[in-house]
């Protein structure tokens, strides 16, 4: 009583003083604070802007596989499309100190390595593979290579016009199409990778198919 009486502690507050303390031990290596999650890939970012190569090279592990496929998509070549990165890749190192904020860095990536494609010249981009969507395929005659032969050849032809058609359009055209007809990807999703609007991804889509058509009959008269 004399020390509760010393301290100013009434005996209720003694006994609440008590329970927390026990309270308190029981539960130490529980952490009551709002912890705060930083996503790793920010983490990443943050420290790869400040010139920390693990960290850079964290980032291009994570992304480069289908950095690559979206390169071989679009040249059309293994070698190219692995030189296509590995160069997108040296850029971005250079540029990413450059960049300040919260930024989504895959689709950062895939634009430079978009533009990287391009910067390859038209001549490497005949060579892309056309297995596009019915749409585009429409052009091409139909075919059963197991029960006419003729209509099979026909058919081949048509897939090098279809190609050549391809190889003569802008950049910006085919890129277009083989990421929304043969990759299958959403006008947003061509956005964010193209650094877009999805109105202006849509209205290229309109132009680029008149293009293609375009081009793919004059592939066929000059045959």
């Amino acid at each position: 009583m004399a020390a509760r009486r010393r301290y100013g502690i009434p005996s209720s507050g003694l006994s609440r003083a008590r329970r927390v303390t026990v309270a308190s031990s029981s539960v130490v290596s529980v952490d009551t604070a709002p912890s705060i999650v930083v996503d790793p890939i920010d983490e990443l970012i943050v420290r790869a802007r400040k010139g920390d190569r693990n960290a850079f090279g964290a980032i291009y592990e994570r992304h480069f596989n289908e950095l690559y496929w979206h390169a071989l998509r679009l040249t059309g070549d293994p070698n190219d499309a692995a030189d296509v990165t590995q160069e997108a890749f040296a850029r971005a190192l250079v540029a990413l100190p450059k960049t300040a904020g919260a930024m989504n860095v895959r689709a950062w990536l895939y634009r430079i390595v978009t533009n990287a494609c391009h910067d390859l010249g038209r001549q490497r981009a005949r060579s892309a593979t056309t297995n596009l969507s019915p749409e585009i395929a429409a052009a091409i005659p139909d075919h059963d290579a197991t029960t006419d032969p003729e209509r099979w050849l026909l058919r081949r032809e048509a897939q090098s016009e279809v190609s050549g058609a391809l190889g003569r359009m802008s950049n910006r055209s085919r890129t277009l199409l083989l990421l929304r007809e043969r990759d299958e990807l959403s006008c947003a999703e061509i956005g964010e990778r193209l650094g877009a609007s999805r109105a202006a991804v849509k209205s290229g889509l309109f132009r680029a198919r008149h293009e293609l058509r375009r081009l793919y009959d004059a592939e066929r008269d000059a045959a």
